[in-house]
């Protein structure tokens, strides 16, 4: 059926609308067609003008990327493993530090004309060149020149010249943020800024002082940038950037298949089978078996100790609590303070210690030596690669747990002709 209307709308005779034709010239259509395109074309020809004067705003950095679970199986095994950041809280930071400090540096084993002819071989700005040799400033012992220097010299060294000098200084112990500096992994820095909430011109003034050393920055003389800040609150939170250090939380997972006399033997040294084999049982027990914290299975020593900081009130004795102290108190019931000897230690080590291959085991001990056979530093072996340590004796640094590789890197920069790794196993060792 046809629905179109059969006739058109009614409309009054006088409201009907008569056309007008109009002749337009070829010429005149196309000037009016060009006047009316031109605006869009030139807006179109003026966008990518636009976006080059003004550049879009850059987008804002992608946040870090969440801790990765790592799984390693082995003799010891499946251990799991989360690295995390440690800080201080404000009570654990030590009195004083938010006073100003002169930066000194202590060059032990030189005379002042062999530091000066040093000196003179760095590649130094003038400025830097004039104040660091300005020899009316130093103060000469029989021991070590020490040697006053600005926060501007500090901050503002050529990056050549700073490690030079730092790998120096790290060779004295009274330049103690040289022989023990603060370092953390580099793709962590981001982390550990944020979390401390240090203020931006704070971190630009600490990356000024950074040197580097494989995937680790370092840092020392942190007081030429606490000198130069007005606000407490942020030195606290410098304080607790540049007193942070990295950790794994390790856990052993368990399995309704696990062996747990494979596990028993590896972890219960000491005559700690009976200890740990009812928590395996209970953990192999469960639908899918379960974690088990690897604190769990270390010795009490380590259990107090591990990812917390030394209180400040305890470096009031005179106790030396660095890695060998540590190290050797390992499996202790009460620590023998005699370990911060470091005569007595080696002399311990002699005794009691002898040296393994490269297949180490659960309390086995690690030195890290340089070539001519001087110790850097010492740890305990977990498992997986994992070990106990006490970087340096400084309230400032945590027992924590590292990996292997992570550590021997950051004392390589201890030992610019190379670091050795040794395993050492004592003869009392009961398995």
């Amino acid at each position: 059926m046809n629905s179109r209307p059969t006739t058109s709308p009614s409309v009054p005779p006088h409201s009907v609308v008569r056309p007008h034709h109009v002749h337009i010239p070829a010429w005149a259509f196309l000037v009016l067609a060009a006047l009316a395109v031109a605006p869009w074309i030139w807006f179109a020809l003026r966008q990518p003008m636009a976006r080059l004067d003004n550049p879009p705003p850059r987008p804002l950095p992608a946040a870090p990327a969440p801790p990765q679970l790592e799984r390693r199986v082995g003799p010891w095994g499946e251990m799991e493993s989360l690295e995390i950041i440690l800080m201080p809280t404000e009570e654990l930071i030590p009195a004083g530090w938010s006073e100003p400090r002169p930066v000194e540096w202590s060059f032990a084993g030189f005379t002042v004309e062999r530091l000066a002819e040093w000196f003179r071989g760095l590649p130094l700005s003038a400025t830097h060149r004039a104040e660091l040799l300005d020899m009316s400033r130093w103060r000469a012992t029989p021991e070590t020149v020490i040697v006053p220097v600005s926060d501007e010299v500090v901050l503002d060294l050529d990056p050549a010249a700073r490690i030079a000098i730092n790998r120096v200084l790290a060779r004295d112990e009274r330049n103690a943020s040289h022989s023990s500096p603060w370092s953390l992994r580099t793709n962590l820095w981001d982390v550990a800024c944020q979390t401390a909430g240090i203020s931006a011109e704070s971190r630009r003034r600490l990356e000024r002082l950074a040197y580097y050393g494989g995937h680790r920055l370092f840092i020392s003389d942190v007081f030429a940038v606490l000198n130069q800040t007005t606000s407490r609150e942020e030195k606290v939170r410098i304080v607790r950037l540049t007193s942070s250090a990295s950790a794994h939380l390790l856990h052993l997972r368990i399995r309704p298949d696990s062996d747990l006399n494979a596990l028993v033997l590896y972890w219960a040294g000491r005559g700690r089978r009976k200890d740990l084999r009812p928590i395996f049982e209970a953990l192999k027990a469960l639908p899918g078996g379960g974690t088990l914290d690897i604190s769990h299975l270390l010795p009490a020593f380590a259990r107090q100790r591990v990812f917390t900081y030394p209180h400040p009130a305890q470096s009031a004795d005179g106790v030396r609590r660095d890695c060998h102290w540590t190290t050797l108190n390992f499996f202790s019931v009460t620590p023998d303070d005699r370990f911060g000897d470091s005569s007595f230690a080696q002399q311990y080590i002699i005794d009691h210690y002898y040296p393994v291959g490269e297949a180490p085991q659960f309390g086995d001990v690690i030195f890290f030596t340089r070539t001519d056979g001087s110790v850097v530093h010492s740890a305990v072996y977990l498992a997986a690669d994992y070990v106990f340590t006490k970087n340096g004796d400084t309230v400032r640094q945590p027992w924590t747990i590292m990996e292997l590789r992570d550590l021997r890197e950051l004392y390589s920069i201890l030992a610019p002709d190379g670091l050795r790794v040794q395993f050492w196993r004592n003869r009392d060792y009961e398995n």
